[in-house]
């Protein structure tokens, strides 16, 4: 709990920490990503490093999401589609 509390203390209102449900605690591998805008509309689920060091990739894909998802000028209709990556090879590692 305390590891929690000061991760919410260094993010402030910018970091919403949900705890997982038991059945959210049978997920095969971690870490992954999910990114979700401001009308609480899921912009991508998946791996979150990528490759063998498990970092993100420089491309910008993840910023551009983010980016797109809170673009308030935007209509609803214009907004950014879905990702959802199961195929992508990441950085996985396996529950103890």
């Amino acid at each position: 709990q305390e590891d929690i509390d000061e991760l919410q203390a260094l993010n402030g209102d910018r970091l919403q920490i949900i705890k997982a449900s038991a059945e959210l605690r049978n997920l095969p591998s971690s870490p992954s990503l999910a990114i979700v805008g401001e009308e609480k509309q899921l912009g991508y689920f998946g791996a979150y490093g990528f490759g063998a060091f498990c970092t993100t990739d420089d491309d910008g894909f993840l910023t551009a999401l983010v980016n797109q998802l809170s673009d308030s000028t935007k209509e609803p209709e214009q907004a950014a589609p879905t990702f959802i990556n199961v195929i992508g090879e990441g950085c996985f590692c396996s529950w103890k």
